[in-house]
């Protein structure tokens, strides 16, 4: 977290955020409540602005209208407080004029009932030319309570400029054109779940079998478990004839059309022990059964996120809630 006592010596500044957002500026936040006259917390003027993250890796996006010259201002600066509880952390990042995000972020902690400045250089947000937005981006994967914001600005401070470090010489490499090569394999040519026109079209060489749902799929009731990524749910695929299960399930109907496009088949296949054990929609973190969780899927009231409303991992759920255990033979 960079800490500092916000500079009253700016050449030029921005205020994105004072006493309410910048006409210029517009709330492209997703996963995130923001109240943009919030009382309950005031660094300065009337109001500030409260943020709670509704969902993990939700982020405040405050995105300009106009691309902003980085040229122009060498510093992030704002106050955060914690509100009632404190520890939210929070990653700071900036979007270039392509709205892509950089890589480069800094991290911040804001504290329970305190107003903390921070002074962010924007040298340690990454190269870019053009300042297209700024986002304070959940930085846990999970909810949080509120924090609050208040004179956010990119201002000019004339900071001296980072010194590049001289260039270190590289080894020196020698290319031998006429050496004895080989051709790439065209088993690393492919795509995930291409359609069958697509498949045609590109005469695929491969097509793979794969995500985060498939690592418990199970191939004779035709139903995949959705882990962290959809409330830990067993969700069935859609099949028209399940009663003709285990044939004409989804990975059937992945490799026929394979088949029929001459395309090979990467399929993956269940290896951790556990897989859904009925086309049942059921969940690993029931809330009648666990106790109140921090989330809930808003269609099926009852599956939670398997974390309590303290932040912390419900431990030794029942495995069986959802799943039957299954050896090398299945």
């Amino acid at each position: 977290m960079v800490e500092a006592a916000l500079s009253n010596s700016a050449r030029s500044q921005v205020f994105i955020y004072d006493d309410g957002l910048n006409d210029a500026w517009q709330d492209w936040s997703w996963g995130t409540s923001a109240e943009y006259a919030s009382t309950a917390q005031v660094q300065n003027g009337s109001s500030s602005l409260a943020v709670t993250y509704d969902q993990g890796w939700g982020a405040l996006y405050l995105h300009s209208s106009a691309s902003l010259p980085r040229s122009e201002y060498d510093v992030l600066q704002f106050w955060i407080n914690g509100g009632e509880t404190g520890g939210q952390k929070v990653r700071v990042v900036v979007a270039d004029e392509n709205d892509a995000f950089l890589e480069e972020s800094v991290e911040v902690t804001a504290q329970a009932q305190s107003w903390t400045p921070v002074e962010i250089p924007l040298s340690k947000l990454g190269n870019l030319r053009l300042i297209n937005g700024i986002a304070w981006q959940d930085a846990t994967g999970y909810t949080q309570p509120p924090f609050y914001l208040d004179g956010v600005a990119l201002v000019n401070l004339a900071l001296p400029p980072i010194a590049t470090p001289p260039p270190v010489a590289g080894p020196s490499l020698n290319v031998d054109r006429t050496a004895e090569r080989h051709p790439i394999s065209p088993d690393i040519y492919g795509i995930n779940y291409a359609d069958e026109a697509l498949a045609q079209e590109l005469s695929l060489p491969v097509r793979r079998w794969g995500g985060n749902a498939t690592t418990r799929y199970n191939w004779q009731n035709d139903t995949a478990n959705r882990a962290s990524d959809w409330f830990f749910e067993n969700i069935p695929e859609e099949n028209a004839n399940p009663e003709l299960l285990p044939n004409e399930s989804a990975a059937d109907r992945f490799v026929e059309q394979n088949g029929r496009t001459g395309t090979k088949t990467l399929m993956t296949v269940p290896l951790i022990g556990w897989t859904p054990k009925t086309r049942e929609v059921n969940c690993g973190f029931s809330i009648a059964k666990y106790g109140p969780q921090q989330e809930s899927d808003p269609w099926r009231t009852d599956c939670g996120n398997g974390v309590d409303g303290s932040g912390n991992v419900i431990p030794n759920n029942d495995p069986t809630d959802t799943s039957l255990a299954i050896d090398p033979s299945f």
